[in-house]
């Protein structure tokens, strides 16, 4: 598995924290560490869990409460670290409740990420053809955009038909997440 130099430090901070908690550097900033954080909570390697004051956070969500991040077993091993090894001050579940994986940003309304969203939303999916004909784009434009909507935390699904291929977002990975 491949990490970047900040996906590294962020890791490697986190399993040095006593409650294995995500404590953003204070370089670098911005951008580059949200990029970083949210590449991490796709992979799995960090997880979202409420936090108290005390503790860092890196966004509050919808009812005003702090939201953390803790590495995951995965992301000890990512680092080479035996993920079955717990610290005594480690939370359990039960202590700090995991917060289902969100989604990025949904496209803006009115683009054509949120249109070719909205087809492959459809029961009934989407073709290739039909996502070009709707947003007047090639078709590698069309499967770039399929892979940053992967990439957004959405599951996609392929079915063969006479059609051609036909994508549709998994509603029940989506629940799942």
């Amino acid at each position: 598995m491949t990490l970047t130099d900040t996906q590294l430090v962020l890791l490697s901070a986190a399993a040095q924290h006593a409650e294995h908690l995500v404590t953003p550097p204070a370089t670098p900033k911005g951008r580059a560490v949200q990029s970083a954080l949210a590449s991490l909570i796709r992979r799995r390697l960090v997880e979202e869990r409420l936090v108290s004051a005390q503790q860092p956070h890196w966004r509050i969500d919808e009812a005003g409460q702090l939201i953390g991040l803790r590495i995951t077993a995965a992301g000890l091993a990512a680092l080479g670290l035996d993920p079955t090894e717990q610290s005594d001050h480690e939370a359990t579940p039960d202590d700090q409740p995991a917060i289902p994986p969100q989604h990025q940003a949904a496209p803006r309304a009115g683009t054509k990420q949120d249109l070719l969203l909205q087809l492959v939303s459809r029961e009934q999916g989407a073709t290739i053809n039909d996502m070009m004909a709707a947003t007047g784009w090639l078709p590698h434009t069309t499967r770039a955009a399929l892979t940053g909507l992967r990439r957004k935390g959405y599951h996609l699904t392929r079915a063969i038909s006479t059609a051609g291929s036909i994508y549709r977002v998994d509603t029940a990975a989506e629940e799942v997440c």
